[in-house]
């Protein structure tokens, strides 16, 4: 093996015993693909890693948690008739979007959500 193949291995490994990722099934060979992505713009070990492990929360992120669709709906009937700009339907989709996965300040969801909804 070459020094980028044993970085690969013992990076993927790192990251599927991380305590974030550990218990989500994830396939190993999607987060080869990931790291092997950002080989080839990456020479910081520690570079790598925080941008891999960035991919990997933008792809993992909106699975996580169990929804109870019964209080949403509760809650989405309770606001009444809305429209798109409906100050209300925003906040809820604000804090909705926000408890759904952990926020990251890099993360494409969590600044959509906060920069467009607190306009």
């Amino acid at each position: 093996m070459n020094d980028q193949e044993d970085l690969l291995v013992e990076l993927r490994e790192r990251i599927l015993k991380s305590r974030k990722y550990r218990q989500l099934g994830l396939n190993p060979d999607t987060v080869a693909d990931l790291i092997r992505g950002e080989l080839k713009d990456n020479t910081s070990e520690k570079i790598l890693r925080k941008n891999v492990r960035r991919k990997l929360h933008n792809i993992v992120a909106p699975y996580l948690g169990e929804l109870d669709y019964s209080a949403l709906s509760e809650q989405l009937d309770q606001m009444g008739p809305t429209s798109l700009g409906d100050e209300n339907l925003k906040n809820f989709a604000l804090v909705f979007s926000l408890n759904m996965h952990r926020p990251q300040n890099d993360c494409p969801i969590c600044l959509y959500s906060t920069k467009s909804f607190l306009k």
